[in-house]
């Protein structure tokens, strides 16, 4: 989930995909996309009040016994290896497959080519315990989705999103709604869904701060819990900046917990398992598995220089400190796992060392 901005006149989602050859809606880029109780408690995973309830050993909600500990909510595109073997269950706690935008005779699905991976992947997450989330618009998918909540068609839509969490035995939706198309039909859309909603089933959000007084009080009060997509402050549309820094997360979480008055413990800090790269009059976003693979200082560095390129990512280091820092929230997202590295210089292995 990339953010999307409404001053850019191509999504970044769309501009990564370009400059990456990605398939599909998303691209290496990140998306602008994507919830534990304060510093130092447990959670049963998706464990809100009224739902899932709160505490170590929680039931939870959806299909999967609930986890302890911090949320670790990663996006896998359907793009990528969806073998359930490639995840890691064991820090896992929430699975948010993007995106399911699909318009087949009116309904919600996914790409076709990723439809027969999703009962593995949902069995799989269910036998460790991992919730599983439709992830719906994302960036480049905001207009169809807009046409889809208007009053005439809200409610077919809602009804269509119901059948496709029970076709595939979901855990919930999370609206990545962004941008522009968060509008006057946002509120009333939320709204319609949640009340539709099993109260078994999760509802979650991926948030942007950048046009954060666009999100309804109203609306924002039927998430289970909103993932903050804490990235992209510039990019390949803009001229080199840190577009992850620490100060900025800090910044968009007080936001978020503070102005808006989310509980903490609803309130997910995003990260992203990717960099970007400017020079010579190009730019392009970079997985943080390549650019470690060429830069031993991406495990420790945001901001380098090599032969007249600037990168800007969150280096392991970072990650260690984000993840931590979460912990006094409500846990982590990440855009995306098919971009983290492999063994030891995994991000995911830096999210789960950094776990109480």
């Amino acid at each position: 989930m990339q953010l999307l901005r409404s001053t850019w006149s191509v999504a970044p989602f769309f501009v990564a995909a370009l400059a990456l050859g990605a398939c599909g809606e998303t691209a290496d880029g990140g998306d602008g996309l994507g919830g534990a109780p304060g510093a130092g408690g447990t959670v049963g995973v998706g464990g809100t009040a009224g739902t899932g309830g709160t505490g170590a050993g929680g039931t939870g909600t959806g299909g999967a016994p609930s986890k302890t500990g911090p949320r670790v909510v990663g996006y896998l595109p359907t793009y990528r290896n969806m073998d359930p073997a490639a995840l890691d269950w064991a820090t896992l706690t929430h699975l948010d497959i993007a995106f399911a935008n699909s318009m087949d005779g009116g309904g919600v699905d996914f790409d076709s080519g990723a439809r027969e991976s999703i009962a593995p992947l949902v069995q799989k997450a269910h036998e460790n315990g991992v919730k599983v989330l439709a992830s719906i618009a994302g960036a480049a998918g905001g207009a169809a989705v807009s046409g889809r909540i208007t009053p005439g068609n809200v409610d077919a839509y809602v009804t269509a999103l119901l059948d496709m969490v029970s076709r595939y035995q979901l855990d919930g939706i999370d609206v990545d709604i962004e941008g522009e198309y968060v509008n006057g039909d946002y509120e009333p859309f939320v709204i319609k869904l949640s009340a539709a909603l099993p109260a078994d089933k999760l509802l979650t959000a991926a948030v942007a701060t950048w046009n954060g007084d666009d999100f309804s009080s109203a609306a924002l009060a039927e998430y289970d819990f909103i993932n903050v997509m804490s990235y992209d402050h510039c990019g390949t549309w803009t001229d080199a900046c840190e577009h992850s820094s620490l100060a900025d997360t800090n910044s968009e979480l007080a936001y978020w917990s503070g102005e808006r008055a989310i509980p903490a413990n609803e309130v997910v800090v995003g990260v992203p398992f990717y960099g970007y790269r400017w020079g010579g009059g190009t730019s392009d976003a970079v997985t943080y598995g390549e650019l470690v693979l060429s830069f031993p200082q991406a495990k420790t560095t945001d901001w380098f220089v090599v032969g007249g390129d600037t990168y800007s990512l969150n280096s392991a280091t970072t990650i260690a400190t984000k993840a931590q820092l979460a912990q006094q929230y409500g846990g982590i997202m990440i855009w995306e796992l098919g971009q983290d590295a492999t063994g030891a210089d995994s991000l995911m292995k830096v999210i789960a060392d950094a776990q109480p």
